[in-house]
């Protein structure tokens, strides 16, 4: 990649890694189910910082995070030019208007003709460096009418810094160019820079070299320079500077701890929270001075203030450990965002009472469901982590089927809405696997009456209990299979086989998963049968038929879900019941 100093060349080569992806085709593995509110209370805490962890640089933080979001609510106008070309793929803007200056030239009216190529400057200094370079054709004629001659001398001493900086430093990356390049030359190149300014203070071009200027610092090395040069032009000259600073951020070159200490703009310290963090440069003291500075912001009401504390409590959350010095200890939400790290904070810390207070303070939506439950399952809360309003479907029924007790499953099943029907279908299937399939039916027969029609019809088939009750209930089951039991779909299945496999689990928790698959699966309850009537009648005229269908039950089983390494292929292989099988399925095949 070419990183020459040149403005137009780095701004275009350079600033364009910064930028977020483009749309994308969605691709990946099968759906696995969303189990995330089974996790460590950090899966959360990722997600709320990185809603799109394969995004580019910058576009994986959530907004809220990103570098220019404070300076976005303080300057919506101003930055947001910028904003677009950093995260949506917006390199190009139209050129400002030219009509005015025109008409100005064609009336030969200077004065007008200097304040519509004054205003013409400031347009294309507004934007971002990328889509400014395709204008700066037009620039040169604003500066030429500015000055009053054409070529305006200043701006050919200009164009010759230009120049000079691109015969002199060579193309490649910024570590070799400073091995390459001689302190004296990065001296004299900021002396005549320096000189410029000295005899153009107040030119239309000066904001211009001195972000050139920039340039020279970072790949001389002196990021310090760049960002106090950057600080001093934030305010002028937004679009431009800012634009500079993430560029630094993304190549690393964050300021020093002198440099830090030095920046008053409070916007500035706030857009590098995440950064500092992550370079383990936010101290306990610094992270303490700047929640006082934050709080002092948002007492004068500062649009960013309440940002800034995001920013913080984020940290604290993603750190985990002790809470640091200053954190607040009143649970409120002035952004539900807010409420989510203070609340995950707390959870990382420990405190999970205060934390669940807090998390109960941020609006009902997925991710405050997820925290909350992850937060009530580390308080032994079980049954109140099953009831959280919009937690997944998935996590969901895992606590009720799976880690729910007889006696939590029974209380659940009294509740209203999807919950309570949830629980009574769980509670009617642990019935069935007792047996007792009429009063299985009468659990869900006010939710689901052609389920517990199938239940009761199950139950007379049953009654008998001689081999032709069990052979024809096996039928029955095989059937109605889709229908009968709750029929996991196959994400929530391979999520639970992984977790079945999962060695760090309680061997309690994975038995459990077993017998939750095993007693809402209609083609295992049948295959048992089947076994078990092959088994007692072999040499029947109508076992090799019998077996054909437990041999097709057995190969649902094992491919479910598109594989034969999830649950059913690795535990259902190794059952008794499959070993039973494949001994009596020899004697039968012996006998066609």
């Amino acid at each position: 990649m070419n990183q020459r100093i040149l403005w137009l060349v780095s701004a275009c080569c350079c600033l364009l890694l910064a930028r977020g992806p483009r749309p994308a085709d969605a691709c990946g593995g099968p759906d696995h189910g969303d189990f995330a509110a089974l996790g460590p209370i950090t899966t959360t805490v990722d997600e709320l910082g990185h809603p799109d962890l394969w995004a580019s640089w910058g576009n994986g933080r959530r907004e809220e995070l990103r570098f220019l979001h404070p300076f976005r609510l303080d300057q919506p106008a101003s930055t947001k030019s910028l904003w677009a070309f950093a995260h949506e793929w917006k390199d190009e803007l139209p050129a400002p208007t030219v009509d005015a200056l025109d008409t100005a030239e064609a009336r030969r009216d200077d004065a007008a003709a200097k304040v519509e190529a004054k205003a013409i400057v400031e347009a294309i200094y507004a934007m971002p460096p990328v889509p400014a370079a395709g204008h700066q054709a037009l620039v040169a004629r604003a500066v030429d009418v500015l000055d009053g001659t054409s070529p305006s001398p200043a701006r050919l001493a200009h164009e010759a810094l230009r120049k000079d900086v691109r015969q002199t430093i060579p193309d490649g990356w910024a570590h070799d160019i400073r091995k390459k390049v001689p302190a004296a030359t990065w001296t004299r190149l900021l002396a005549d820079h320096e000189a410029w300014l000295a005899r153009h203070p107040k030119h239309a071009l000066a904001d211009q070299v001195r972000l050139d200027e920039v340039r020279i610092h970072y790949f001389s090395g002196d990021a310090d320079a760049a960002w106090k040069l950057l600080t001093g032009l934030s305010k002028r000259r937004p679009a431009r500077a800012l634009a500079e600073m993430r560029y630094l951020l993304i190549q690393n070159e964050l300021p020093s701890e002198g440099m830090v200490a030095s920046i008053k703009d409070e916007r500035i310290l706030s857009a590098l929270v995440p950064r500092l963090a992550a370079n383990k440069r936010l101290s306990n003291a610094r992270w303490a001075d700047w929640w006082k500075r934050a709080e002092s912001a948002r007492a004068a009401k500062k649009p960013w203030a309440i940002n800034f504390q995001e920013r913080l409590l984020y940290v604290a959350a993603e750190g985990g450990g002790p809470l640091p010095t200053g954190f607040p200890m009143r649970a409120e939400a002035p952004t539900p965002l807010w409420a989510k790290l203070r609340a995950a904070a707390l959870a990382r810390a420990g405190s999970f009472a205060a934390a669940e207070v807090q998390a109960l303070q941020a609006p009902s939506d997925p991710v405050q469901a997820q925290l909350l439950a992850q937060i009530r399952l580390r308080r032994g809360h079980l049954q109140a982590a099953a009831a959280v309003q919009q937690l997944a479907e998935d996590a969901r029924r895992y606590l009720v089927r799976v880690r729910g007790t007889d006696s939590m499953v029974k209380k659940l099943s009294t509740k209203p809405a999807r919950l309570g029907e949830d629980a009574r279908l769980e509670w009617g299937q642990r019935l069935v696997a007792a047996g007792r399939w009429q009063d299985a039916a009468k659990v869900i027969e006010n939710d689901d009456a052609s389920r517990a029609d199938l239940w009761r019809r199950a139950a007379a088939i049953a009654a008998p209990g001689h081999d032709g009750a069990k052979l024809a209930l096996a039928r029955f089951l095989v059937t109605h299979r889709d229908s009968i039991f709750d029929g996991h779909r196959n994400g929530f299945y391979r999520g639970l086989s992984w977790r079945h496999q999962d060695q760090h689990l309680p061997l309690a928790e994975r038995e459990a998963i077993a017998r939750y698959l095993t007693r809402s699966s209609a083609d295992w309850l049948a295959l048992g049968l089947f076994t078990a009537w092959l088994q007692a009648n072999a040499q029947h005229a109508d076992a090799p038929a019998v077996l054909k269908e437990a041999d097709a039950a057995y190969n649902r089983l094992v491919n479910r879900g598109g594989w034969d390494q999830y649950f059913w292929g690795k535990w259902g292989n190794q059952h008794p019941t499959v070993a039973n099988l494949r001994r009596v399925g020899k004697v039968v095949r012996s006998t066609i």
